[in-house]
């Protein structure tokens, strides 16, 4: 629920454990990065470059198209974006012209309220987005992203299961790949949101860290 974070090791690390393991794609997020007011860690993502031999995604305080024309030069293959959808569009509109829709990812981060309606948040989610899921998803699909990573906030880190409702919702109002990401706890889990028509793949944290 992106509070209370639990330290399980070194990046790097982690990256040689999926390089055995033949993950498909790696997806980095410091989700800390544009709350702080942070630039991107670029060593960092120099160093995953190295060691990763699979397709990386990189994404937390990229604001600017010199940040982002910085990270791709580093290595990565995509960018992700969550908060400068709303606070910089133009350098999304911008990093899809260049670099194409294929290598722009919106994050969407979603949290639950006291009435269990859906809110749309960034920066950690501790700011909210006047926008609904679904205006949001358009929103970013419009600036060019070629692809939406759709984030339970109220079930990441849970392993509680994949929140279905929200995905049913949501994921046919975009013609781009959607992911669905927060809560996955068993392979059954994956298999159920990968039933819903338009969430194309599934991501996780926790349940492949931890198993």
């Amino acid at each position: 629920r992106f509070k209370k974070p639990h330290y399980v090791g070194d990046p790097i690390n982690a990256v040689r454990l999926f390089n055995e393991k033949e993950a498909d794609e790696l997806a980095f997020i410091d989700i800390r990065a544009s709350s702080q007011g942070r630039e991107p860690d670029y060593e960092m993502i120099r160093h995953i470059a190295g060691e990763c031999f699979m397709p990386f995604a990189y994404g937390g305080g990229v604001q600017t198209l010199a940040q982002a024309k910085k990270i791709f030069a580093l290595g990565a293959e995509k960018i992700i974006f969550n908060s400068a959808i709303i606070n910089n569009p133009e350098t999304i509109e911008k990093v899809s012209e260049i670099y194409g829709d294929q290598a722009v990812v919106a994050a969407i981060d979603v949290r639950r309220n006291w009435r269990g309606r859906p809110q749309v948040m960034v920066k950690s989610g501790t700011q909210r987005v006047g926008l609904s899921v679904e205006e949001a998803m358009r929103h970013a699909v419009s600036l060019g992203a070629g692809e939406v990573i759709l984030n339970a906030i109220h079930r990441d880190g849970t392993r509680q299961g994949y929140g279905l409702d929200l995905y049913e919702q949501a994921a046919r109002c975009v013609d781009v790949p959607v992911v669905a990401l927060g809560g996955a706890n068993t392979l059954d889990d994956m298999r159920a949101v990968l039933s819903i028509p338009g969430v194309s793949d599934v991501a996780a944290g926790s349940f492949f860290v931890f198993q």
